[in-house]
Order: C-alpha cells, then sequence, then structure tokens
C-alpha cells in the first residue's frame, strides 16, 4: 500500500507526505482561515518548503504552548 502524498513547490522533492500537510494545514487554518481547502492548495501545487518549515515550526509551538497551560 502507498501512502499518500502532497505536492511541495521549490524544492527536488516534489511531493511529502500528506500526513506532514495536514499537520502544516492545522497551522495554516489557525492563522488564515479555511477558505482555502488543503485539497484546493494541493492542486495549486502545494505548499512552497520555505511555508511548510514555516508552518510545522509555529504546529509545535502550538502545540508546545498548550501544554505548558
Amino acid at each position: 500500500m502507498t501512502e499518500e502524498r502532497f505536492p511541495v513547490q521549490q524544492t527536488k522533492m516534489k511531493d511529502i507526505p500528506k500526513d506532514w500537510a495536514r499537520e502544516a494545514y492545522k497551522e495554516y487554518s489557525a492563522q488564515f482561515g479555511t477558505q482555502q481547502s488543503l485539497e484546493r492548495l494541493g492542486e495549486r501545487a502545494g505548499f512552497s518548503w520555505c511555508e511548510l518549515v514555516m508552518l510545522l515550526y509555529q504546529r509545535i509551538k502550538r502545540i508546545e504552548a498548550k501544554g505548558q497551560k
């Protein structure tokens, strides 16, 4: 069984595991809303690699902050 993949821009690696994209999208939607779905982002070539890194980092920080309360 192959895992689902999600496109990523501006890198030699053309796609990433969709689970990574889902986690990045959780942060994206927390910051920018849900006007654009994860599926629509995928249709539009996905996140750029720098967006992906930023969103995943901020997601980790958000999770850590919740754990400290």
